[in-house]
């Protein structure tokens, strides 16, 4: 966007419901600032139900999910070893239902 006669580039960021770690030190937003998290609010977090479903406001639909992002993620989880179920050809849909 154009402000003054000069160029300026502007970016919009989602709200996240998780802190930010940044060199082993997490971070919270408040109002219009950062502040570090002490230790009894890591605690606390820590202690949430962190369960993937929770993250979000809102259901998914699971046309609104992306296969190929999710196809990459599968496969990096597989030559990690943490994922034995996946061989790469298998619709996603089909997996995700399992």
């Amino acid at each position: 966007m154009e402000v003054d006669d000069r160029s300026i580039l502007a970016i919009e960021v989602s709200r996240s419901y998780i802190p930010v770690s940044f060199e082993g030190r997490y971070y919270k937003r408040v109002r219009n600032t950062t502040r570090e998290m002490n230790f009894e609010e890591l605690k606390r977090f820590f202690q949430r139900d962190l369960r993937w479903e929770h993250l979000s406001e809102r259901d998914f639909k699971i046309d609104e999910i992306d296969e190929h992002s999710v196809r990459n993620f599968l496969r990096t989880a597989k030559s990690k070893g943490r994922l034995t179920v996946f061989n790469g050809d298998e619709p996603i849909k089909k997996c995700l239902k399992s």
